[in-house]
């Protein structure tokens, strides 16, 4: 098993072990004809992602039980979603979890395992235990246990979701889906509508989010700073600025600086979604709550450089535009880059003159 360490080594001999107990096959439960297992226990973005392959997955086989292993945010962002049938979490401590999704998922009958995106090392030795003949996944996401793949799959260089539509080939998917899916619950649009209603209504609403959990995405915030005293001097509109943990020190630097920016910070991913329902437009770098704005459909202002919008950027038919850059470094150095300069390649100018153009016409071409 390469590449080899110690808790791929500890695994394996966990994997022995539960192996022995798990049994091969089981019946299926009265009014289910078929069920698959989706794995996806990442991000915002990449569970955004799995939701178009998952309604034309429906689509083609209506009566299919879809179960879902994801973690707690996935379980989110798949609230109130009519495609799933079934989900099962991914919690810390990892050990536990472990174990307790072992006897969860033994005791279903599942024929076929799609692993879209897997952080957790112990998912792919988990799906193991389970002795199914079918397990799908990426050659380049197998952490060690390419060996437990039935199928792997080498994906060219295409959009993530396109990514995802190549694991699931053999479902003889007749349709192909061109957008996210997110579906805001009433109380939730409701409350967030409230909120919104507490302060200055003005003809225009737009969101910022300056932050991103990779700081070689984020556009420099003297940038965000320049830009927002250009905007809100010249536009009758409300300016929200919006941040998740750990983004509180960047978030106050701009409203301090930006006399009527209003901070909205750190709400949780349903809150969030039901507050960009209230925005005209959303500014953001390539992060989580920008996939999210698009799967709302929000038009939505994103600006790249290091990472590049045909792979990661907003899917299929939408309202978002692209600002965007090529990388000065070859090659990037992604998360060990301390100051993002390439970045400074999108001037304030060009992102106002987008703005400008949006408030005027509503369009940003």
């Amino acid at each position: 098993m390469k590449p080899f360490s110690v808790k791929n080594f500890l695994l394996l001999l966990l994997v022995k072990i539960l192996k022995k107990f798990s049994p091969s096959k089981l019946p299926l439960e009265n009014g289910i004809t078929s069920r698959i297992l989706i794995v996806s226990t990442t991000g915002l973005g990449d569970t955004l992602w799995a939701t178009p392959i998952i309604r034309s997955i429906k689509n083609k086989h209506p009566t299919l039980c879809i179960s879902l292993l994801t973690t707690p945010l996935g379980k989110k962002i798949f609230e109130n979603n009519p495609d799933i049938s079934e989900v099962y979490l991914v919690t810390q401590p990892y050990l536990f979890s472990f174990i307790s999704l072992w006897k969860q998922l033994c005791k279903k009958r599942i024929d076929s395992i799609y692993v879209f995106h897997a952080s957790q090392r112990f998912i792919l030795p988990l799906l193991s235990c389970l002795k199914k003949d079918k397990i799908i996944g990426f050659s380049h996401s197998h952490k060690g246990w390419k060996n437990v793949l039935t199928e792997v799959i080498s994906s060219p260089i295409i959009h993530e979701v396109d990514s995802r539509y190549l694991l699931v080939q053999s479902l003889s998917l007749s349709k192909k889906e061109n957008k996210l899916f997110y579906f805001p619950q009433k109380d939730e649009v409701k409350k967030m509508r409230d909120f919104f209603l507490s302060f200055p209504q003005k003809p225009f609403s737009m969101a910022w989010h300056p932050g991103a959990k990779d700081l070689y995405k984020c556009w420099p915030k003297e940038c965000f700073l320049e830009l927002g005293k250009k905007v809100l001097s010249t536009f009758n509109c409300n300016l929200f600025i919006t941040g998740g943990k750990g983004e509180e020190k960047l978030n106050s630097f701009l409203v301090d600086n930006l006399k009527g920016a209003i901070p909205v910070q750190q709400l949780d991913i349903r809150e969030m979604g039901a507050f960009l329902l209230n925005m005209n437009l959303f500014l953001t770098n390539d992060t989580g709550p920008m996939h999210l704005s698009n799967a709302l459909g929000i038009p939505t202002l994103a600006l790249f450089v290091p990472t590049d919008p045909k792979i990661c950027g907003p899917y299929g038919e939408t309202k978002s535009h692209v600002l965007q850059k090529k990388p000065t470094c070859q090659p990037c150095l992604k998360r060990k880059c301390t100051d993002p300069y390439c970045l400074h390649q999108i001037t304030c100018d060009e992102v106002f003159l987008s703005i400008e153009k949006f408030v005027k016409t509503g369009s940003f071409t």
